[in-house]
């Protein structure tokens, strides 16, 4: 009986939402580190402040949707949102968290990552560790001479245009992501993450001239990154990026059977230190007077490659120049207004086999942009 009535109890909790996600789901993107291998990444110096006021009402900021009106009350209520958090020129205007989520959780970041990682090949650039963007991989794996990532250039993975071959499909286990997982995760098909990725030499695209994207792309990069550096990625983020960013809590990457980091898609932090990313990014790359990411290297991930409007390096673009967002499978975003000093993060947690409806998160976030 106790049991039935603590289901009843938790059933009515939620009963507010549409749908909720599953036990399993929700420690994939809540609770990363519990089901995965992974490295901390410790922070350290002093905290960059995020101003603490009167929130504002989520009944307050409404928007409409396929012709039906909804406020961000609404939103909360009928989307699988863990955490959400609007910050405008380092004050808090909303912070909330959904399904027993605490500001002590680390979220998963899903391909949100990728846009971390971009940011670290920046700073490498900037350090003169990687010489050019120009330069091809095999100039930094030898591993992955002759192979078709070898071949193309650090640019070309960044602007996921390299034209390698590749089948990005989640919910097929045959495609090449499905056993790209399998090798990480589950020792099946290959002899090594780097092994497995030596095999694709086959161009679907001349190098530069289409936009496709990849998880392999930026998992190379990753492979660039331990080459140029001669570090992990654990350590090079922890140094470089984690220890000035003026992080609240630790953050971790979670890696494969080899304990190489998963850089395309498997960072963790909390929801504030996300919203701190996004402030660094709405800041050009810098945190007060510290430049962190190269002024240039920012400029360059915000803008346009040739192949696609909507893509810079691992960054998604708006047709509004200085707004952009980092995007993540599941539900994941950090969304910035650079004019605005303005961020949105929105965590959640879709199963693999949904999909979030980025149309209405792009209409909430304009909501959020027309606040005063």
């Amino acid at each position: 009986m106790k049991k039935l009535a603590a289901v009843a109890l938790i059933m009515l909790f939620f009963s507010a939402c549409a749908i909720i996600p599953s036990p399993d789901t929700l420690t994939l993107y809540t609770s990363p580190e519990t089901g995965w291998k992974s490295k901390k990444i410790k922070r350290a110096g002093e905290v960059w402040p995020l101003q603490q006021e009167q929130q504002v009402d989520p009944a307050a900021i409404s928007y409409t949707f396929k012709d039906h009106p909804y406020t961000l009350k609404d939103y909360l209520a009928h989307t699988r949102t863990t955490a959400l958090l609007i910050v405008k020129e380092g004050r808090v205007l909303f912070e909330t968290y959904q399904y027993g989520c605490k500001p002590s959780n680390r979220f998963n970041s899903a391909s949100m990552a990728k846009t971390i990682t971009a940011m670290l090949i920046g700073i490498a650039l900037e350090e003169g560790k990687i010489k050019s963007l120009d330069d091809t991989v095999e100039t930094y794996v030898p591993e992955l001479r002759g192979a078709g990532y070898g071949k193309a250039t650090i640019r070309h993975l960044l602007t996921m245009t390299s034209g390698v071959k590749w089948d990005e499909d989640y919910a097929n286990p045959g495609s090449d992501f499905g056993r790209f997982t399998d090798c990480q995760l589950r020792s099946q098909g290959c002899p090594s993450t780097l092994g497995f990725l030596q095999q694709f030499n086959e161009q679907a695209n001349p190098p530069g001239s289409k936009f496709y994207y990849s998880s392999a792309e930026t998992m190379v990069l990753g492979y660039v990154l331990r080459a140029a550096t001669k570090q992990d990625v654990t350590s090079y983020t922890q140094e470089k990026l984690w220890s000035k960013l003026g992080a609240e809590d630790d953050a971790a990457w979670m890696t494969d059977r080899y304990g190489i980091e998963m850089v395309y898609g498997w960072f963790a932090a909390t929801l504030r230190d996300y919203g701190r990313l996004g402030m660094l990014m709405a800041n050009q790359g810098a945190r007060d007077s510290q430049q962190i990411i190269p002024l240039n290297f920012w400029r360059e991930m915000a803008a346009p490659s040739a192949a696609s409007p909507g893509y810079g390096y691992q960054l998604w673009l708006t047709p509004s120049t200085g707004v952009f967002f980092f995007r993540g499978r599941g539900g994941q975003g950090i969304h910035v207004d650079v004019k605005q000093k303005l961020v949105m993060v929105r965590l959640a947690a879709y199963p693999l086999s949904e999909t979030d409806d980025l149309f209405e998160k792009a209409v909430l976030w304009e909501a959020v942009r027309r606040l005063q």
